[in-house]
């Protein structure tokens, strides 16, 4: 039973690495407590797969929910289980998987962690098969990354709608401005300056606990291109890997 079932709403924010899953985190997070009170949302990245089973189902529930009353549970992560593929399944649990062109964000995760090719490459694949098992389901909302940079507002609309948040104009106002692309990478850069106790520290990962942005977060953003990025033998190897995937996004996101 999820947190001894006492939960009213349970919301995941999914997606590929370094495809917006912290900006859908960051609006879904501003909505929620639009509508409830920031009282009663229990937020935030616990780890990946078994992590978040053990939040969910395990001793370390407390952990999440550190107040009593809080009933509305948003998690950010990016590699599921079965047991939390079956809670959207079952229309226990709703999803927002964020999505960007794999060569582009197989491109993003090797600058931003330091990842070899091939561990980026292969972490990519698994979250792109994932995906494929997320989207059959009705509870998982699809956001393109390209859409987040052209009409966000209208994406915070459609994440709005799924969660099933009546929400008015001047609260939509406020999520589009605080999650801006400027204003996430003001937050981002001004984080270097933090004192360590405000961020929270896992062992790959110093971020900021309330929205889960990373120091530099947001550094290139819209500039970044895989075509500059990879080498051409990488190129190749990912064209390869990837082309089911590539083959899908090529409307939207060129892979040549």
């Amino acid at each position: 039973m999820i947190l001894g079932g006492s939960v009213s709403k349970l919301v995941f924010c999914s997606g590929l690495p370094r495809s917006g899953s912290t900006w859908s985190y960051n609006v879904c997070r501003i909505l929620l407590e639009a509508v409830y009170g920031e009282e009663r949302v229990a937020k935030g990245y616990v780890g990946e797969r078994q992590a978040v089973e053990a939040l969910l189902f395990g001793k370390d529930q407390k952990n999440l929910r550190a107040a009593a009353g809080r009933d509305i549970i948003l998690i950010k992560f990016h590699y599921p289980t079965p047991r939390l593929f079956d809670l959207v399944a079952t229309g226990q649990a709703l999803n927002v998987y964020t999505l960007r062109n794999p060569l582009t964000a197989l491109a993003s995760c090797m600058e931003f962690f330091n990842a070899s090719f091939n561990t980026a490459l292969s972490d990519i694949v698994s979250n792109l098969q994932a995906m494929e098992e997320w989207r059959r389901h009705e509870g998982t909302l699809v956001v393109h990354h390209d859409d987040i940079i052209a009409a966000p507002d209208g994406q915070i609309r459609r994440i709005a709608a799924h969660l099933g948040l009546e929400v008015d104009e001047e609260q939509l106002r406020q999520c589009a401005e605080a999650t801006s692309y400027e204003a996430m990478k003001r937050l981002s850069q001004e984080m270097a300056s933090w004192p360590q106790e405000r961020l929270t520290r896992l062992p790959n990962h110093t971020f900021d606990p309330v929205t889960l942005l990373h120091v530099g977060h947001v550094s290139k953003g819209k500039s970044r291109d895989w075509r500059e990025q990879l080498t051409p033998d990488q190129i190749e190897t990912a064209r390869r890997v990837l082309r089911p995937w590539l083959d899908e996004d090529a409307a939207r996101s060129p892979a040549s």
